[in-house]
């Protein structure tokens, strides 16, 4: 009986304990794959105006459809739920960077290389693919690289230039084509116009002296929207041509028209790239330009590459692996009387009893000496028992509340003159996708999304500066609004199945020994 009333006690008496997750113990699954979805894009920076654009759906549904990410002008570290992150950012400047995000399914497949020779500019970044777990004969290489605009100021006060950098990823890409496959991609900004970026008549001839390894190009015509050339463009060609890479756009199934990847103001540009070593062509299944978005001036790229058959570990969202803790109940001298008295009650005895008969049968489980079994009986015994004292005390005491998911507005000075500008700006964003080339579609972009802003801009510091009138005149006093306040300029952290998976396996192992 005392042991009953413990048992009873520890069940219910925990009233002040914090909820938390549950784990309910499906382990991430095993699932074949032979596909890499790859994305690059110029975000030109993870923070907009509204706030953090990693926090928001739309955004963060373009990742959705991927397993590896290139990023450029991140301007900051970024890390993006169900991925992992690897970051390179200037010192002391609030311009360029780049991010390599992959998804947690792959996680011991990719590897950042973090020699130092390979980390001396911020603008570059390089991930390997390892050939044991994509099960490939070689390891990829994957350059993600931000060259920064030839007239920019930004370029002219930095420490490493444009061209730096360009001569900076050939010298790279020339070393790691030793040690396995290449691929390159990011925002070069290299105009190249519709230059193949190989060799015509490209072929061995006896009185050309060539090296024996050398492998002639093999011509494939390339097309391109983009009619212009600029001297960036110059140097890439040169990049691609001198370490035997193929440039995917203009000639990829996806993009054989060779589409517009930057739009601005004064006109259209095909600046950012995918190339892979010519070698490697054959693993090349599709390479699209993605539609437009109004988070930044760059269309997103996509490449999807054939490898392997390689397992990932699929894992499931945090929401869907682990279930909200069990309801806790406040004991009282009220509730303790009801639940002695219940326990005289036939439905009750009759449980006990059926609990007792079971606890009986435990010695000839444990004379088994098996221990699967036993654990197995223990458990079920447990579960049983702890369903009998529910039963009891969800009728004789009360329940501590739940936490509830509810949706709450991120920013409560999100009005509906914002919304209604948002809808307008993302009518315009179609608009100029589907025709980058028209002046007015494009200019009529440019002055919603100027526009939009400013509406925002106006929008916050109305709000901000309200609030500082009610605070300094004394209408404020609810500090549960000035914790909800706090909480919205704090940085939410970015939590999912893998991260809680690593907790468990850190604690569970930690006293194993």
């Amino acid at each position: 009986k005392q042991w009953y009333q413990r048992r009873v006690r520890g069940l219910m008496g925990i009233r002040k304990t914090k909820h938390c997750n549950r784990p309910t113990a499906p382990q991430p699954k095993r699932i074949a794959q032979s596909t890499l979805k790859i994305l690059s894009w110029n975000i030109q920076s993870s923070i907009s105006v509204v706030g953090n654009k990693f926090e928001d759906a739309s955004f963060t549904g373009k990742f959705d459809n991927c397993d590896l990410a290139c990023l450029q002008e991140t301007r900051q570290a970024v890390k993006l739920a169900s991925f992992r992150s690897l970051c390179s950012n200037r010192s002391n400047t609030n311009s360029g960077g780049v991010a390599i995000l992959f998804s947690n399914n792959l996680i011991g497949g990719v590897e950042q290389i973090k020699d130092k020779k390979y980390t001396t500019n911020p603008d570059i970044i390089i991930c390997k693919l390892k050939r044991s777990f994509f099960n490939l004969d070689q390891d990829i290489f994957i350059i993600n690289v931000y060259v920064k605009p030839e007239n920019s100021s930004i370029s002219s006060n930095s420490s490493v230039s444009g061209k730096e950098t360009l001569k900076q990823v050939e010298e790279w890409i020339n070393d790691l084509k030793s040690l396995g496959k290449v691929i390159i991609t990011g925002d070069f900004n290299a105009r190249i116009g519709n230059h193949p970026c190989q060799i015509r008549h490209d072929i061995n001839n006896e009185h050309i002296s060539l090296p024996h390894d050398y492998t002639p190009d093999t011509f494939s015509p390339r097309n391109a929207k983009d009619a212009h050339c600029n001297s960036f463009g110059k140097e890439f060609i040169q990049l691609i041509i001198n370490n035997s890479l193929t440039l995917l756009n203009g000639r990829t199934l996806g993009d054989l028209s060779g589409s517009f990847t930057s739009i601005q103001h004064g006109g259209c540009s095909t600046i950012d790239y995918f190339a892979i070593s010519t070698e490697s062509l054959d693993m090349v299944i599709h390479m699209s330009v993605l539609e437009f978005t109004p988070f930044s001036d760059h269309k997103p790229l996509q490449l999807d590459i054939s490898l392997g058959q390689f397992n990932t570990l699929h894992r499931e969202p945090i929401e869907v692996v682990y279930e909200p803790a069990p309801c806790r109940f406040i004991m009282d001298a009220n509730s303790k009387q009801l639940i002695t008295e219940s326990q005289s009650t036939e439905v009750h005895a009759n449980r006990l009893l059926s609990l007792t008969d079971q606890l009986a049968s435990l010695s000839s489980i444990v004379a088994s000496m098996d221990p699967d079994t036993i654990f197995d009986a223990i458990k079920k015994l447990n579960d049983n028992f702890t369903d009998h004292l529910r039963a009891i005390t969800s009728d004789c005491a009360k329940k501590t509340k739940q936490k509830k998911m509810k949706f709450t507005p991120k920013n409560p000075w999100f009005s509906s003159s914002c919304k209604s500008a948002k809808r307008e700006l993302n009518r315009a964003t179609r608009a100029v996708s589907n025709f980058p080339s028209s002046d007015f579609l494009r200019k009529n972009y440019m002055k919603v999304k100027k526009s939009y802003k400013s509406i925002i801009s106006k929008r916050k510091k109305v709000f901000e500066n309200q609030m500082n009138r009610d605070i300094e005149s004394g209408k404020i006093l609810n500090w549960q609004q000035f914790k909800r306040l706090k909480s919205q300029k704090a940085s939410r952290i970015q939590f999912d199945s893998a991260d809680m998976n690593n907790f468990e396996n850190f604690f569970a192992n930690l006293y194993s020994d």
